[in-house]
């Protein structure tokens, strides 16, 4: 998965940051009220950029993430997360 940074660096893009903010509604507000940009993942955009004013662009090439499923014990899941569990290699493409 590739970081904000890795995407920055792999661009030859140079950024100069004076805070870091982890919360996403944070960065927005940041952005709507003019002080900056940010990189963030698409559902974030969906929620919550539009409505603030904020001009979402993709990245081209596109950037990519991966995401995993985790559980503590697959034997102490209840019928819902179980059967998304089972349909794992489904999700991955595999049949």
């Amino acid at each position: 998965m590739p970081t904000s940074r890795a995407t920055l660096k792999k661009n030859d893009l140079h950024v100069s940051s004076r805070c870091y903010i982890v919360d996403d509604q944070s960065m927005i507000a940041m952005v709507a009220c003019g002080q900056g940009l940010a990189l963030m993942p698409e559902l974030m955009f969906k929620e919550g950029a539009a409505s603030a004013g904020c001009q979402v662009l993709q990245l081209e090439p596109a950037a990519k993430r991966t995401i995993g499923l985790a559980c503590l014990s697959r034997t102490a899941l209840s019928p819902p997360p179980g059967n998304l569990w089972s349909t794992r290699g489904r999700l991955q493409g595999k049949r």
